[in-house]
């Protein structure tokens, strides 16, 4: 099976979806960003003196989804700010780390 195959086929879940992407090095994951890592960076850019009012709208966008898989998509906006979409499934996550046709046709 082909990392393309992984994508639609029920017998792998999200998870081993991520792990065999992961473990084959597959995608560019700059604009995905787990849950964990998100709210660690808000804590970061707050000890660091950052004041909470410059990021109301980062930390809006990310309280006000729910992210079942705990991965998110990093988008930044004509402002300069940091917003976030959750990522729910398979495809989404391939879309996101834009996989490129050779880590498509991975054998896994």
């Amino acid at each position: 099976m082909k990392i393309k195959d992984a994508i639609t086929n029920d017998s792998i879940d999200y998870v081993d979806f991520y792990n065999i992407l992961v473990d084959n090095n597959a995608g560019n994951w700059d604009d995905c960003q787990s849950t964990d890592t998100i709210i660690n960076h808000i804590k970061e850019l707050i000890d660091y003196g950052c004041p909470e009012e410059k990021l109301s709208r980062t930390i809006g966008s990310f309280e006000s989804q729910n992210c079942e898989t705990g991965e998110w998509k990093l988008f930044i906006d004509k402002d300069n700010v940091w917003t976030f979409e959750p990522i729910e499934n398979k495809q989404e996550l391939a879309t996101c780390i834009k996989l490129t046709e050779s880590e498509l046709n991975i054998v896994i």
